[in-house]
């Protein structure tokens, strides 16, 4: 038998992107493009650049995150105001 899951709200609020994952939506255009200019390269290949930003990710600095984690503490606050406002008026 097939698992059952919920439906999601349209309305609700969603999840905001982890620190990880905004580094990610900005990177993601760049490494394609660098990717595709590389020789060495097979290709660009979603797993090869999700790979690749996050051996970068890694290698960067705790100063050079802080930005990513800055945005993402600001959004989950919000998103936290959000889902208490939603859920109160259900």
């Amino acid at each position: 038998q097939k698992r059952q899951y919920k439906q999601r709200d349209m309305n609700a609020p969603k999840r905001p992107l982890t620190a990880y994952f905004r580094y990610l939506r900005e990177q993601r255009p760049i490494l394609t493009r660098e990717m595709a200019e590389n020789p060495d390269t097979e290709g660009t290949k979603a797993g090869d650049i999700s790979k690749l930003a996050t051996e970068r990710w890694k290698a960067l600095t705790d100063a050079e995150r802080e930005p990513y984690k800055q945005a993402y503490q600001k959004e989950l606050l919000k998103y936290e105001t959000d889902t208490k406002a939603y859920k109160e008026s259900l």
